[in-house]
């Protein structure tokens, strides 16, 4: 529990950094997501995401709460009595409360059996059980809470052994970078890979020619279907929402993203980025049926 949620934390300060506090970065996630019915993956009341939508202070107030929990009262939660950690267990439930009414209610149902995870884990006995020992060091610091650490110390190796760089998006590795991207950053992205006039595409074959091929999109539940020769649009595949590679994500010019008008973004360099990523990491895969 404590690495899942504490990964999400730092992504967010890691990707869209002191920024990411501010009003307009919730604000983007909440009005793409206000664009789709429930069942498609809206809120559970558009009303209410609307409204605080429209209202910076509301806006500022769930992101710093938001990293508050994520970044400080999660990860002392490794030290925290039984109670404390319960409370915080709660936090987290309310925070999946929030996504359901708010932002979208099947990310709320997805998120469903975290709240078991929670409980039993940020519920769980840390003690060793052991009898006494100096100062009740070794009592403290039991199997549970030794294996707690254990995995986040880890999971920081590895992001130290990467030069300081996310996690690789490759399972069972994750960076869970869930929704990191500051305001601005989305409005870049948004423009120009999602919802104006130009698309980054993916194909498996390097003999088609792309002009006026069909590009199927990843939508919240399923996509749209289409017979090869098609290309694939990347966000959501391998940049979007809650996908983010570190390799992509150095290719991307947020800067020069949002110095340009829709349509006149120059995307060599993310292109050429993208390009290298598949070719070594060689994630593309189309599958067939029929």
């Amino acid at each position: 529990c404590i690495h899942f949620v504490a990964s999400s934390g730092f992504a967010k300060l890691y990707i869209g950094g002191r920024a990411w506090v501010r009003p307009a970065s919730l604000r983007c996630v909440l009005r793409e997501y206000r664009g789709f019915d429930m069942q498609a993956g809206g809120p559970w009341s558009p009303i209410l995401c609307e409204f605080v939508s429209s209202r910076d202070w509301c806006l500022f107030v769930m992101n710093l709460l938001t990293l508050l929990l994520e970044c400080v009262l999660v990860p002392l939660a490794l030290v925290m009595p039984l109670p404390y950690r319960l409370a915080v267990a709660t936090c987290m439930l309310l925070l999946h409360v929030g996504i359901f009414v708010f932002q979208s209610a099947i990310i709320g149902i997805f998120f469903l059996p975290n709240v078991a995870s929670y409980f039993v884990g940020f519920g769980a006995d840390l003690s060793s059980g052991g009898g006494d020992s100096v100062d009740g060091v070794l009592q403290f610091f039991g199997p549970a809470r030794l294996a707690a650490v254990s995995v986040c110390l880890a999971s920081a190796a590895g992001v130290a052994l990467r030069g300081f760089r996310l996690l690789a998006e490759n399972w069972p590795l994750t960076p869970f970078a869930l929704f990191a991207y500051s305001g601005p950053q989305w409005e870049a992205l948004l423009l120009h890979l999602a919802n104006g006039r130009t698309r980054l595409v993916l194909t498996s074959d390097l003999d088609w020619d792309p002009v006026g091929l069909v590009v199927l999109s990843r939508q919240m539940r399923g996509g749209t279907v289409s017979t090869p020769p098609v290309l694939y649009d990347a966000w959501n595949l391998c940049i979007g929402d809650t996908t983010v590679h570190s390799e992509i994500l150095e290719a991307v010019d947020f800067e020069a993203m949002a110095r340009s008008p829709a349509g006149a973004f120059e995307a060599s360099g993310l292109v050429a980025g993208v390009s290298r990523w598949l070719r070594e990491r060689r994630r593309l895969g189309e599958l067939a049926t029929g």
